[in-house]
């Protein structure tokens, strides 16, 4: 037999913790993006192209993450309500 439901608080508690790291890492990918692209003033060079040709992908896994902490907090918080609804 399987066991359904859980800590409707801790869960809620989880769905935060997803939802505050998805935000950290948009923070992070604003708060790189900008000095990155203007590295072409300042950085020439191999690495300098490396670092901003990697840039593009680096971003887009750091989105990919960040869709993945929001499905994780919606499925989370989702279920929590379920629980809430039919007692826990």
């Amino acid at each position: 037999m399987a066991l359904i439901g859980g800590d409707i608080e801790q869960m809620g508690g989880l769905a935060s913790t997803f939802s505050q790291q998805m935000a950290a890492i948009h923070n992070i990918i604003s708060t790189i993006e900008g000095p990155v692209s203007a590295s072409t003033g300042f950085w020439y060079g191999p690495k300098g192209n490396e670092l901003r040709e990697a840039w593009p992908q680096s971003k887009s896994a750091l989105l990919h993450l960040a869709e993945i902490l929001d499905h994780c907090s919606t499925n989370t918080k989702t279920t929590a309500d379920g629980f809430a609804q039919v007692g826990g």
